[in-house]
């Protein structure tokens, strides 16, 4: 399925995030505190939106690191199914502290652009995942 990338504010940064990167600076009490790490392999309609001409956006799950750990802002869901699909994962970074920097060059495979579509995994699209 391909898309277009959507971030939820516009001071947010859309990223190809290296998957064992994320995985091993993520804090794994937030990202596992919504059962997020047992999903179906299907994504939830309200993750997309269309735009004029019909495109199609994936709504890019969003995240911010502090002192060296990435915590999420929302998405915990989807990232948790692109993670069991893709070794470049699109997100949006929020925020990041100084001491993070080095962490952020190093999960990063580069900037997603606007107009730059994303790949993602044919999968069916439904209203409800539970």
């Amino acid at each position: 399925m391909k898309c277009l990338a959507e971030v939820t504010a516009e001071s947010d940064t859309p990223y190809w995030v290296r998957r064992d990167a994320f995985l091993s600076v993520v804090d794994h009490a937030d990202f596992e505190c919504r059962d997020s790490l047992v999903i179906q392999p299907r994504y939830l309609s309200t993750w997309f939106s269309g735009s004029n001409g019909g495109k199609s956006y994936f709504i890019l799950p969003a995240f911010y690191l502090e002192r060296g750990r990435a915590f999420f802002i929302n998405g915990r869901h989807r990232t948790a199914l692109l993670l069991q699909h893709l070794q470049l994962v699109p997100m949006s970074l929020t925020k990041t502290d100084a001491e993070s920097t080095q962490y952020l060059e190093w999960m990063i495979e580069g900037r997603i652009q606007s107009g730059d579509l994303l790949e993602l995994p044919d999968l069916s699209i439904v209203d409800a995942i539970y």
